[in-house]
C-alpha cells in the first residue's frame, strides 16, 4: 500500500550492541512545506516533498534472534569492497528484463561491463546535479 491509501506506518530502530529494538507506530503524511523540509537540506537544495511521522505508540522489544545471527559481530561484516556498484545492481536486472545476453558469455559480459559504466557514472551525476 501507500501513504495516501493507507497512512499507518512503523519504524524500527536497532539498538547497537543490544539485542533489543525500538519500534515506533503512528501515522504518516506527505508535506510540500518549506520550514519543515528546511532541515533536509543537502548541498543548498531543499527536497520538494517530505515524510511527517506523527508518533502514537512507543516500545521496546527484546530480540535474542539479534544475537543469535550475531548482528553486531564485526566478524560477519561484509567487507564493502565486495559489493556491486549501484551500477553493477542496475544493470544485472536491466539484463534480466530485457532479455540481454547474460555475464556468463563474453558478449553478455562486455555488455554488462559498459551499461555498469554507464550506470555508476550517470548515478553519480544524478547525486551531483538532481539531488532532491
Amino acid at each position: 500500500t501507500n501513504i495516501i491509501s493507507n497512512p499507518s506506518m512503523a519504524v524500527i530502530l536497532f539498538i547497537p550492541d543490544t539485542n533489543e529494538t525500538l519500534i515506533l507506530t503512528g501515522n504518516g503524511k506527505l508535506t510540500k512545506s518549506h520550514s519543515l523540509l528546511e532541515g533536509a537540506k543537502v548541498k543548498d537544495k531543499r527536497p520538494k516533498i517530505g515524510i511527517v511521522f506523527c508518533v502514537n505508540g512507543v516500545h521496546f522489544s527484546k530480540n535474542p534472534v539479534l544475537t543469535d545471527i550475531g548482528l553486531w559481530n564485526n566478524k560477519n561484516y561484509i567487507d564493502r569492497s565486495l559489493f556491486p556498484s549501484l551500477g553493477t545492481i542496475i544493470t544485472e536486472q536491466m539484463q534480466s528484463a530485457m532479455k540481454l545476453p547474460s555475464n556468463t558469455s563474453i558478449i553478455g559480459r562486455v555488455i554488462g561491463k559498459c551499461l555498469a559504466l554507464v550506470g555508476d557514472i550517470s548515478t553519480k551525476h544524478d547525486y551531483k546535479k538532481n539531488l532532491y
